[in-house]
């Protein structure tokens, strides 16, 4: 088994600065007139080779689906990108004096412009994940002090549209100390779940709620004595609220989780609240 430290350094040193830089860093979709083709940059990259289309981007993922959900192909015509927008500069500058009413003249409302057809979103519905756990269990088992726990999950949604059920498997490891001893128990978890998701601006935004059906809290090692002497139950249930936001492919998790029975007998009930990331494909 992977020791926690290293998990949790991984998660702290690795995945948590790659999502603060990259929510200070923005992006734009460029043609690069090198080979006429388009590609997603940094918005402070200002090479000449660059053609600029549209920026703004907080992540290069949410760049790169808007190329999908605008493009059929990744080829693009530089010079003729160039070419319209001194056009519609061109344009705008002829028809500014025109727009001037004379006294006494009737005034006509300009044409609306142009607006194109917003596309539909492109939900993906199966993920794989990754969270922080924060629980109570010195509380449960009388322990020294708590440490973090992990988990992994794997979930299919099913529904294309905003609302959706869904399933899936997770596995949830919880950490704590005792008298210097290090206690690990973990448990697999089956959640059933409905949300309600929107998409604006090329953000992704879940509502989820259901209840998890859990197996029993079990110890990592073959003897009993990370369980204080404590009889867990064979199984146990608990329900949970969470969020989610980010672009289609990545998207940040926040939840809580209440159990409604005991996992051990004659004991304060479990609580857990966690963070995350959800890879979607």
């Amino acid at each position: 088994m992977l020791p926690l430290k290293k998990v949790f350094l991984l998660y702290f040193f690795v995945i948590l600065p790659f999502v603060s830089f990259s929510q200070n860093t923005t992006y734009k979709v460029v043609c690069d007139k090198t080979d006429n083709k388009l590609k997603v940059v940094k918005a402070d990259n200002h090479s000449s080779n660059f053609v600029p289309i549209k920026s703004g981007f907080p992540f290069s993922a949410i760049a790169r689906d808007w190329i999908k959900d605008n493009y059929s192909t990744d080829d693009c015509d530089a010079e003729q990108i160039i070419e319209d927008i001194k056009n519609k500069s061109q344009t705008q500058t002829q028809q500014a004096p025109n727009n001037q009413q004379q006294v006494g003249a009737t005034a006509i409302s300009p044409s609306p412009a142009y607006t194109p057809t917003k596309p539909e979103p492109n939900f993906r519905n199966t993920s794989f994940g990754m969270d922080l756990l924060f629980h109570n269990l010195n509380e449960i088992l009388s322990l020294d002090e708590n440490n973090l726990g992990f988990g992994l999950n794997l979930e299919h949604l099913f529904g294309k549209k905003s609302y959706y059920v869904g399933t899936g498997i997770h596995f949830n490891v919880l950490v704590g100390d005792n008298n210097d001893e290090t206690v690990e128990l973990y448990m697999f978890k089956f959640p059933i779940f409905g949300g309600y998701r929107i998409y604006i601006k090329r953000i992704y935004m879940a509502f989820e709620g259901g209840l998890f059906i859990n197996t029993k809290l079990s110890p990592f090692k073959d003897d009993d004595t990370s369980l204080q002497g404590k009889v867990p139950m064979n199984s146990s249930f608990s329900v949970f609220p969470r969020l989610r936001f980010g672009g289609k492919s990545m998207q940040l998790e926040l939840g809580a989780e209440i159990w409604l029975t005991d996992v051990f007998e004659n004991t304060d009930k479990l609580s857990v609240y966690y963070t995350g990331l959800k890879f979607f494909f």
